[in-house]
């Protein structure tokens, strides 16, 4: 069988956009691939609250991502898309440049949400920076300010607002929700985090919002809903973000019900020579078959691949999202994957839980040791685990990864809680009191 050789343009240069790229070429090495982004380097997206604090904005730019791409033989063009002619095929850029296809990826990914709050036109306030400039001048801002305000208690809020205060600012977090990271975590877990942050100094405001930035030319306060003002040299909004699909509407795709680009199983658009992937794509959850509003960087890198593989002639499909999450505030580490407790419930799932506390290292005289909370949540009709949280050590995030495969695979809580495991003094809990079988098999005494 004589492979065909396609045109493949891929548009963003993100992780969805990089992985399809590569594993479009992996799977046809004489297809013509072309990577169009406009941002000179790969930035490294859950990487940007660390250049308030632990990196320079410059540090998190990475090569490596490039030069995966360009090592098999990808084309990578510095370039804004201006316009697709879905009836020719081309691709036109803003320098004029055309690119021909037979094959198109979407991957352009999503733009910070600006709530309308009077006074966003003031000076000093920002929304969440996604380019190289951006963050350069919203770091050099903070450089110069004594208190700074982020909204939003989501993931990038908490962990901007994390770094931040190590410069040795004054850091308020306004969530209009009763916790923050309430999205992923359950309202125990949401606490916790809560209180690490405030004993390292950083003011937390929930269940209130931001109802005006206040200033002369330049911001000065935030006043919120129920008349308190926080003084603010600097405003950070990190409220989330929406599915950047400007080029799709524009060439005629269907949208899905979260105003993202409606795919397949094979991540295939309304049109069928157009792939999309990464967060400018419509979500299904991998648990209720349902459509999901999850935008994670390693959502939309293994969606690339998907839609790379089949770009370029191969036929895989994508099992929808279960969404593994990860965040790192001052030393405190927290991970979740699949459903909490209370959106198991919000769908009418009955559920089991198991809970765990313990260590993360042993024996709890070990440096650095914490304590560790592992939470486990399995659907009562089959016992099958679809939801998990951990928080305190910093490896909350490889056992989330590990919880996420578990319900891939369809794990039950007699599975969990048999499963054979490693130990090591700095790096698990005792071999005695493992927390992921513990937990399972409190779950199992409890059904």
């Amino acid at each position: 069988m004589v492979m065909t050789m396609p045109k493949v343009v891929v548009i963003g240069g993100g992780p969805s956009g990089i992985c399809a790229a590569f594993y479009a070429k992996q799977q046809n090495p004489d297809a013509d691939v072309v990577v169009i982004r406009r941002e000179p380097g790969f930035i490294v997206p859950c990487a940007i609250p660390y250049a308030f604090g632990l990196l320079s904005p410059e540090k998190i730019i990475s090569k490596s991502p490039d030069n995966l791409v360009t090592s098999v033989g990808v084309k990578l063009v510095i370039d804004e898309v201006v316009e697709i002619d879905a009836s020719s095929k081309v691709v036109k850029t803003a320098k004029g440049e055309k690119f021909p296809y037979d094959k198109l990826i979407l991957a352009t990914g999503s733009v910070p949400v600006m709530p309308p709050i009077p006074g966003s036109d003031l000076e000093n306030v920002f929304p969440t920076p996604k380019s190289l400039d951006a963050l350069s001048n919203v770091v050099k801002a903070v450089e110069k300010a004594k208190n700074v305000v982020i909204i939003g208690g989501g993931f990038a809020g908490v962990e901007i607002a994390a770094e931040v205060s190590r410069r040795g600012k004054k850091v308020s977090i306004v969530e209009m929700l009763p916790h923050c990271l309430q999205l992923a975590f359950d309202e125990e877990f949401c606490e916790k985090g809560e209180e690490h942050l405030k004993n390292h100094g950083i003011n937390v405001y929930t269940g209130v919002k931001a109802e005006r930035f206040v200033g002369d030319g330049a911001v000065k306060e935030v006043e919120l809903s129920n008349g308190e003002k926080i003084p603010a040299d600097v405003v950070i909004v990190a409220v989330g973000v929406r599915p950047n699909t400007k080029l799709a509407t524009d060439m005629g795709l269907e949208l899905g019900p979260f105003k993202a680009i409606k795919v397949d199983e094979h991540m295939r658009t309304s049109n069928p020579d157009v792939f999309a992937a990464g967060d400018c794509c419509e979500k299904i959850s991998f648990i209720t078959k349902k459509p999901s509003n999850l935008r994670l960087a390693s959502i939309g890198a293994r969606e690339g691949k998907v839609a790379g593989i089949n770009a370029a002639g191969g036929d895989v499909t994508f099992p929808g999202v279960i969404g593994v999450f990860s965040t790192e505030f001052l030393g405190f580490g927290m991970g979740a994957a699949g459903f909490t407790e209370k959106a198991a419930k919000e769908e009418g799932i009955d559920v089991v839980v198991g809970n765990a506390v313990g260590f993360d290292k042993h024996p709890s005289t070990m440096p650095g040791t914490m304590q560790m909370h592992v939470k486990l949540i399995f659907r009562r009709e089959d016992m099958k685990l679809i939801g998990g949280q951990v928080c305190g050590g910093l490896t909350a995030g490889e056992i989330a990864n590990m919880l996420g495969f578990m319900i891939y695979k369809g794990a039950t809580a007699e599975d969990l809680a048999n499963m054979q495991y490693g130990t090591q003094p700095m790096l698990t809990p005792p071999p005695i009191s493992y927390l992921v079988c513990r937990a399972a098999e409190n779950a199992l005494s409890e059904a």
